[in-house]
């Protein structure tokens, strides 16, 4: 289950098409969407919730992480 879910969100996140200015500002958009839902996740819900709250914190993070690493590919000229 956690592989198909770990393939999923790979291939999930592709960025056909986007400009670097673009990926730069999903880069910045996702981390802040994932710090303020783990934030919120910790002070706010209790129990299950919690738990859920931050496995979404972590892929918004992951989505940000991906996009990083995509404008390092495009910087360095590889295609």
């Amino acid at each position: 289950m956690l592989r198909a879910l770990r393939a999923w969100i790979l291939t999930a996140a592709q960025f056909p098409r986007k400009s670097t200015a673009d990926l730069r500002w999903l880069e910045g958009i996702c981390f802040a969407l994932g710090m303020v839902s783990m934030v919120v996740a910790l002070l706010w819900f209790p129990g299950w919730q919690t738990a859920a709250w931050i496995l979404v914190a972590m892929c918004w993070a992951r989505v940000s992480l991906l996009a990083r690493k995509e404008i390092r590919r495009r910087s360095n000229g590889d295609r």
